[in-house]
């Protein structure tokens, strides 16, 4: 985030007004699998995690029921 900070001064963009903390504070409910998927996504591996997912997929779930309703946790 201090990068993108730094070129959005230098290119002459409207100042930021920020808060601290500003970038790296917890979002809510994050799972060790998420953020596993999320490296792999910035790595360029999402396809992997796009297959892991799959595999989880089950009938019989209504769309939207909470992971940890229907799977144990893994982590």
């Amino acid at each position: 985030m201090e990068h993108a900070r730094e070129l959005w001064e230098r290119l002459g963009l409207h100042p930021l007004t920020v808060t601290s903390p500003w970038h790296g504070y917890h979002l809510g409910d994050w799972t060790e699998t998420w953020e596993k998927f999320a490296k792999r996504a910035a790595a360029g591996d999402w396809e992997l995690s796009g297959l892991e997912t799959l595999a989880r997929q089950r009938g019989g779930v209504m769309p939207e029921t909470s992971v940890r309703a229907v799977e144990k946790p893994s982590e």
